[in-house]
């Protein structure tokens, strides 16, 4: 089984769907991304932009094209992407066994109690 992520046209993942594996499979059952693309444009529309999901990928991910990868969506505005494309706070999770939220007012952890 293969993900396809559907996405708009500033690449952000608008829908992720699974794609049988006899769905992807050319005359001579060899796996052809563009053959997959091609039923999926057939299928929801040929103004539809599709790409083959690589690692974990959500709705409201954006598809990169020059890497040729998918960033994931941040979560509060102060977050940034690391290098690969991952979210992260801007201070570290506290490591002392409390369990916290972030603040995205303060920017800061606060515990949960």
């Amino acid at each position: 089984m293969k993900y396809f992520a559907q996405l708009n046209s500033n690449n952000i993942v608008k829908q992720i769907i699974n794609v049988p594996d006899d769905y992807n499979l050319s005359s001579n059952n060899e796996y052809v991304e563009d053959l997959v693309i091609k039923k999926l444009e057939s299928t929801y529309g040929y103004d539809t932009y599709w790409k083959e999901c690589t690692g974990k990928v959500f709705i409201g991910d954006t598809y990169n094209e020059s890497e040729n990868k998918f960033l994931s969506s941040k979560p509060f505005d102060s977050w940034v992407l690391d290098e690969n494309g991952n979210a992260k706070p801007p201070i570290d999770y506290p490591d002392d066994g409390e369990i916290y939220d972030w603040n995205e007012e303060t920017e800061q952890w606060d515990v949960i109690e």
